[in-house]
């Protein structure tokens, strides 16, 4: 029982992390854009 929470706990923790990675690329990915539209 302790076990399977734990599992559920860490594969939140990493879904969240890899969302949480995911929106930073992105928001990465448009600031490294905007120069070349402004330009």
């Amino acid at each position: 029982m302790v076990a399977k929470f734990l599992q559920n706990l860490t594969s939140n923790f990493s879904n969240f992390i890899s969302k949480n990675l995911q929106k930073q690329s992105n928001l990465i990915t448009i600031f490294s854009e905007k120069p070349t539209q402004i330009a």
